[in-house]
């Protein structure tokens, strides 16, 4: 004859975390204090499938943030996909053709063109931002002296800070 079981402690289980808050996410803007703006490039943001004070964190890229005016000044006039494909993509993957390497993206959604090699949206979105050899290449690319920075996105808790 079978033994019953003793659910006392599972149902006390599921109890416990049924009367957690469920994360929440910040909305643009929001709690600055623990998400800012931008950081760092040495103080890597947690991934966005973490947990901390109960939100999870939102999306950051490693990269390099410039306002249309100075992404033309840098790179050439036109369209800033079609000038990023030319100068920067292209070169790019030429010199790494064959290697295990990723190359940089481009973001304008926002207005301003933010050139990036990784973020914390997954482990290896997050493993690109380690890729010394893709910074280093795309940092020559553009001419760029500054250190890639992370950069919290959506922007508009950015306004007036670029």
């Amino acid at each position: 004859m079978a033994t019953a079981v003793d659910y006392s402690n599972v149902n006390k289980a599921y109890a416990h975390t049924q009367s957690q808050a469920k994360p929440t996410t910040p909305m643009p803007g929001e709690h600055l204090d623990v998400f800012p703006a931008r950081l760092p490039r040495h103080c890597e943001p947690p991934l966005m499938s973490y947990t901390v004070e109960n939100m999870w964190p939102p999306m950051y890229v490693l990269g390099w943030l410039y306002t249309s005016e100075e992404f033309e000044a840098r790179l050439g006039q036109g369209d800033p996909m079609t000038v990023f494909k030319e100068r920067i993509r292209r070169p790019f993957q030429a010199k790494f053709k064959g290697a295990n390497v990723s190359s940089p993206s481009l973001d304008t959604t926002s207005g301003p063109c933010i050139v990036s090699v990784g973020s914390n949206s997954s482990v290896r979105s997050l493993a690109r931002a380690h890729q010394e050899n893709s910074i280093e290449a795309t940092k020559a690319l553009l001419g760029e002296t500054a250190e890639p920075e992370w950069i919290r996105v959506p922007l508009a808790e950015m306004a007036g800070l670029f």
